[in-house]
C-alpha cells in the first residue's frame, strides 16, 4: 500500500495525487525507447563505464528512465524506489527497451532501510519536492557505500524558467523548493554531510518548460516552442548560465 510521506521529516510540498495526475496524463510513456543520448547522459557517460556487477539505485524516479539506462547501457543491476509505482509501465519499459528487469522497491525513501549499498544513487526531479533538503540528501547518502557516487539533478527556476513558472504555473511553481536550486545552498548541504568531490553545474544550454502550457493554451505552447529555438547558439557553444539553463546537476563522492 502507499502511504503519505506527509509525516515527519518525510514532510514534502507535494500530495500523492500531484503525481497521479501527473503520470496519468502521459498516456505514452509505456513505449518509449530510451535512447543512449537522453537528458543528463553526456555527463553519466563520462562519469561511468560498462559495469555488470554495478549496482545502481534510482530514487522517486518512476517511471525509472534512468534505472533502463544504467542497465541498457552500462550493465548496472538497477533498483528503483518510489512512492508512486506502477509496476505494469515499468515492466512494459523494459519489454520496448530489451533489458533485465527492474528491482521496484514501492515505498517512502524515508522509510527505507537498504539490504544493500549502492555504486551509484540517483535522483532527478526530487529533492526540490521535499521542505527539509538535509533528511532528503541524507536518505541519498545512507543508500551509498563509501566511495559510491551520488548524482542529484533538479529544475532551475532561479532564472527565465522559473520567472516563466511564477507567472504562467503557479501551482507547479509553488511545488518546489527553491533552496535546491540554490548552488551555494546545496553545495554547503552536501559538505555537511560529508561527501567529497563535489561539484555543481548548470545544464540544458537554454529551455523553457511549462507543464500545463500545453493543455491550456495551443497559443502558449506555439510560443514557448519558438522560444526554446533559442538554445541552438547554446548548444553549439556549450553555455550553461544560471539565467537560461533549465536544469542544475549536482555530482558528489560519498
Amino acid at each position: 500500500m502507499i502511504e503519505s510521506q506527509k509525516t515527519g521529516k518525510s514532510l514534502n510540498l507535494t500530495e500523492l495525487e500531484f503525481w497521479d495526475r501527473y503520470w496519468s496524463a502521459k498516456k505514452e510513456i509505456s513505449h518509449t525507447w530510451i535512447p543512449h543520448r537522453y537528458l543528463f547522459t553526456d555527463v553519466l557517460s563520462r562519469m561511468f563505464t560498462v559495469n555488470p556487477e554495478g549496482r545502481f539505485l534510482e530514487i522517486g524516479g518512476f517511471p525509472g528512465f534512468y534505472s533502463i539506462w544504467f542497465t541498457k547501457y552500462l550493465c548496472y543491476h538497477s533498483s528503483l524506489i518510489d512512492i508512486y509505482l506502477m509496476p505494469e509501465i515499468v515492466d512494459s519499459l523494459t519489454q520496448v527497451n530489451g533489458t533485465a528487469p527492474i528491482t521496484l522497491l514501492q515505498g517512502d525513501i524515508f522509510s527505507f532501510n537498504p539490504s544493500e549499498k549502492y555504486d551509484v544513487v540517483m535522483s532527478a526531479g526530487l529533492i526540490e519536492h521535499f521542505a527539509d533538503l538535509p533528511a532528503i540528501v541524507e536518505r541519498h547518502g545512507l543508500c551509498l557505500h563509501e566511495g559510491g557516487k551520488l548524482i542529484i539533478c533538479v529544475p532551475n527556476f532561479l532564472g527565465l524558467n522559473g520567472l516563466l513558472q511564477k507567472l504562467l504555473d503557479r501551482n507547479n511553481y509553488e511545488a518546489h523548493n527553491l533552496a535546491a536550486m540554490d548552488i551555494k545552498t546545496m553545495r554547503t548541504v552536501l559538505k555537511d554531510q560529508g561527501f567529497k568531490d563535489i561539484n555543481a553545474s548548470y545544464y540544458g544550454g537554454f529551455g523553457i518548460w511549462i507543464e500545463e502550457a500545453k493543455f491550456s493554451s495551443p497559443t502558449l505552447a506555439w510560443i514557448l516552442k519558438i522560444l526554446n529555438y533559442a538554445r541552438v547558439p547554446f548548444n553549439i557553444i556549450g553555455l550553461n548560465t544560471r539565467f537560461f539553463s533549465p536544469y542544475i546537476m549536482y555530482t558528489a563522492t560519498r
